[in-house]
């Protein structure tokens, strides 16, 4: 049905919209602590020439939450996982604020990174489905938001961190991109759940009934 047509262009675009702020958060996310872990363990906790150790326990967090990923996701299912997720990034995010000591910083940074880890994949998993759009649109829009988000995430990082320090940049960003995944994701799944389907033509559903 031609009336159908904006309402479905509109609810393709909104979606589209919260697919490349989800992008935008998600790299904010993985990149600010990834880029950033060893000027906070150097600068912020004291950890001297050993500070590199800071971006190495990141990264082994994420490679033991890919490994084990989809292991986790059979045995809790998609919703859970995420939801899980998302709390050990929050609290790797907020210990990582708080700490003043190095070993502590570490294991924020571990924990933030299991965390992380499935984000990702979920992301492009989901980009990829979205009821109406092709696969290629979906993962578009997502990459967009990944661009813009990454270059917006090192401005933010070095501007916060010269006039604080690293502890509290990596706060700032953490809990706004935090809060901007989980609303733009939320919003992903409402528009999933109720995409507008094409209305049927009242002749096509009478010759329908009549064949």
């Amino acid at each position: 049905n031609a009336a159908d047509i904006p309402a479905r262009r509109r609810h393709l675009g909104l979606a589209a919209v919260a697919l490349a702020v989800a992008g935008a958060a998600a790299i904010a996310l993985e990149g600010a602590p990834n880029e950033w872990a060893a000027l906070l363990m150097r600068d912020d906790l004291n950890f001297g020439e050993w500070a590199g150790f800071g971006t190495v326990a990141f990264g082994f967090g994420m490679v033991v939450s890919r490994l084990g990923g989809d292991h986790a996701l059979e045995r809790l299912g998609d919703e859970l996982l995420f939801r899980l997720s998302l709390v050990l990034v929050f609290v790797g995010v907020s210990t990582v604020v708080l700490s003043n000591a190095a070993w502590l910083g570490l294991v924020a940074l571990f924990v933030s990174g299991l965390g992380q880890g499935v984000i990702f994949p979920r992301l492009y998993l989901v980009a990829a489905r979205v009821p109406g759009m092709s696969a290629g649109a979906g993962l578009g829009a997502m990459l967009i938001g990944l661009r813009v988000g990454g270059m917006a995430t090192a401005v933010a990082m070095g501007r916060i961190s010269q006039s604080s320090s690293v502890q509290t940049a990596l706060g700032v960003v953490g809990v706004v991109t935090l809060v901007l995944l989980v609303g733009s994701s939320a919003a992903i799944a409402r528009r999933t759940a109720v995409a507008p389907r094409p209305s049927v033509a009242p002749h096509a559903a009478g010759s329908t009934g009549a064949a």
